[in-house]
């Protein structure tokens, strides 16, 4: 197959926007064929009796495995919304393909895919997760190197000409975007009009565009139709100049990422895991940023994360007036879940609504405040997605109400639930973006797992307020933010030595902003001498506790290697400005599109060398 794709490319290339790391094997498919999935309207009538079942099936799964423990650690991966990609060699062109049926269920014989909301967009997922055991790290890469080339999003989407095959005629999800784009299958259905319905009007932003030195002042969106300068009878939003307009939640859920499932031995360090990676969320976030380019414009920002945001926000005007739910369900995570220190009350200072007759009732069922607090957060959302097949359930043996609960609330954290024998407490870091080589996504991944397995053996601490976690998803997300921005972030206090007593507090501060620090990436990252590590020096301290042969020690140690240098890159956005048809005006042609695509499938092959991206010592995929 790569051999066909490496010579002709024939009529489409598939291009993965990869690798969300999870600790599934296998897709968990539906019990039934799921069809009737219910319109808002009737969703509002079901809300209740959906909660009653999704509440009782977390109160039976948290009492049969709250005290499950010795669980190993585990992780899986995942190659997540796999992009159909059209190349045309002859016009120079990169058009998105609508073939998501056409693909075949098994891209590679160890490989599975399902269809993703896009139609012109696929899962694909491994047979086997990782193990314990180091040695496994090494096999990330080589696995994806079996499957896909990688991007986030697609540069052209929502651009004229962009799409492969004939587009609807007259129905259309927006200005941009036909509906044809969406995927036929029910949940996206439900999920894509419900959160419309929901919000009584078009979800819509505007992204600000990069001014560069030949841009128009004021910008303008010249893709726009001349008479729009009000908002849509739909919609809360409209154009602002210096800003491009996406009105469509598909510009969100063409966006792909890198996430990370790991599995902790019990619940307690389970959730020490979840606060501990939630601060070290936007950093990694603003580390991967891949996304610059947002309907054939060089915009402003660097990542996804607040554009998916507000198209998939499905709040009420009610909701949204007066902060009564102050975020979208696609946003950072507003509580921490430990309940043993150093966790400090004050470290939970933002507004994080709850359902409270559901709170009540967690709490007489003896569940500690802070599972409580977060189970109720979740549930003051209502579900987007529900069928008249399954509306009615066993709450002793199902378990589907409860996970479409956690299914929707897209976080920047996820603590998944035990679901079998061999699936216990997992952790998901969700915030990264999916780099465009496999040799990236790879580091990333190796480094989150060992910065996870430092953290716990070391039992760090890594707390700051919740509200200097949200302020720094918003820096994160900032034009070149690993190189120009500050981030909050805790250095350590005493000077970190090759082991640590196993406590449960090594270093508590005396009030929530000891310790806190306004540092540069690179100081974050890197560290800043003997006064801190930093988290690379944190992942090398456990480096050396470990017994492994040296090839396995010499390529982990490149991975984190390119981690360190990742505070200092962004090749995407510095491709395109060195692009002969760039004419600094902020528009990326077609074109430039096309030979970044192109760029991006070189460097997979070895036929080009980006020392930020890929080293030169790394084999070339033909080589594999």
């Amino acid at each position: 197959m790569w051999q066909m794709l490496r010579g002709d490319l024939l009529d489409f290339l598939l291009f993965g926007l990869i690798c969300s790391y999870v600790l599934l094997c296998a897709v968990k498919g539906p019990k039934v064929a799921l069809s009737a999935w219910i319109v808002q309207e009737d969703a509002k009538k079901h809300s209740d009796a959906i909660r009653r079942h999704a509440l009782n099936q977390f109160l039976r799964i948290r009492r049969e495995e709250k005290d499950r423990d010795s669980d190993p650690f585990r992780w899986g991966d995942e190659v997540f919304e796999c992009m159909i990609v059209a190349l045309d060699h002859e016009h120079r062109t990169a058009q998105r393909s609508l073939r998501q049926d056409e693909v075949p269920s098994n891209i590679h014989a160890t490989e599975k895919a399902r269809r993703e909301p896009g139609r012109h967009i696929l899962e694909t997922t491994p047979s086997d997760p990782g193990t314990s055991t180091i040695h496994d790290l090494r096999k990330v890469e080589p696995n994806v190197r079996q499957r896909l080339v990688t991007l986030t999003s697609f540069p052209l989407m929502g651009a004229p000409g962009a799409i492969r095959e004939p587009l609807q005629s007259k129905a259309s999800m927006g200005m941009f975007v036909p509906e044809n784009v969406l995927s036929g299958e029910a949940r996206y259905q439900a999920a894509a009009s419900n959160i419309r319905a929901r919000r009584a009007a078009k979800p819509a932003i505007n992204v600000p565009v990069f001014i560069d030195k030949n841009t128009a002042r004021a910008f303008t969106d010249g893709m726009l139709p001349e008479d729009r300068v009000a908002p849509e009878p739909d919609s809360d939003c409209f154009p602002e100049p210096d800003h491009i307009y996406l009105d469509v939640m598909a510009f969100g859920i063409s966006c792909c990422c890198l996430q990370v499932t790991m599995q902790a031995a019990n619940l307690s360090d389970a959730r020490r895991l979840y606060d501990m990676l939630t601060p070290v969320a936007p950093i990694m976030m603003a580390l991967t940023a891949a996304s610059p380019i947002w309907r054939g414009y060089l915009t402003d920002v660097d990542c996804r994360w607040d554009v998916i945001a507000a198209l998939c926000d499905d709040r009420t005007p009610e909701e949204r007036g007066m902060a009564r739910i102050p975020k979208s369900r696609y946003e950072s995570v507003s509580l921490y879940l430990a309940d043993e220190p150093p966790i400090r009350p004050e470290y939970n200072d933002v507004h994080a609504p709850l359902n409270q007759p559901v709170y009540e009732e967690l709490v007489q069922h003896r569940v500690d405040e802070p599972m409580a607090r977060h189970v109720a957060h979740q549930f003051v959302r209502d579900s987007v997605i529900a069928y008249r097949e399954t509306l009615d359930q066993d709450d002793a043996i199902d378990s589907e109400h409860f996970d479409d609960v956690q299914a929707c609330n897209w976080q920047s954290m996820r603590l998944k639930v035990p679901e079998s024998e061999t699936l216990g407490w997992r952790v998901e870091l969700r915030t990264m973006e999916v780099q465009p080589t496999d040799y990236g996504n790879a580091a990333m991944t190796v480094f989150v797992v060992l910065l996870s397995r430092a953290i716990l053996r070391y039992n760090l601490s890594f707390y700051i307020r919740m509200s200097k976690v949200d302020d720094n998803m918003k820096r994160a997300q900032r034009r070149d933010a690993a190189r120009r921005s500050k981030f909050w972030f805790r250095k350590h206090d005493r000077e970190m030595r090759n082991s640590f007593p196993r406590v449960l507090c090594p270093d508590c501060p005396n009030s929530a902003d000891d310790g806190l620090e306004e540092m540069t990436m690179d100081e974050i990252v890197n560290g800043k001498g003997d006064a801190y590590l930093g988290l690379v020096g944190l992942v090398d301290l456990y480096f050396d506790s470990l017994e492994m042969d040296q090839s396995t020690l010499d390529k982990l140690r490149d991975y984190v290697a390119l981690v360190r240098g990742r505070a200092d890159e962004t090749w995407m956005r510095k491709f395109v400005e060195n692009h002969p048809a760039y004419q600094f005006d902020s528009i990326v042609h077609s074109d430039i599109a096309y030979d970044l695509i192109v760029a991006v499938w070189d460097l997979e092959q070895g036929l080009r060398k980006e020392a930020c991206l890929v080293p030169a010592t790394r084999a070339s995929a033909a080589d594999a």
